[in-house]
């Protein structure tokens, strides 16, 4: 019974370790990918329109 416990004890401590976020630019980075593929998602979405309004002008 005691291994048992030993064992849990020590798992739950291994988890909690390598649960712990290492660093947190990576994230940072993350977003900012996202936000720039987002902003030339919007961008490409609305070229059609813009080409269109250039040309009757």
């Amino acid at each position: 019974m005691k291994k048992i416990v030993v064992r849990l004890m020590a798992l739950l401590v291994v988890l909690v370790i390598c649960s712990t976020p290492a660093c947190a630019n990576i994230t940072n980075e993350a977003e900012t990918e996202l936000c720039e593929t987002l902003k030339l998602a919007l961008i490409n979405s609305l070229r059609e329109p813009v080409d269109k309004a250039i040309v009757e002008i």
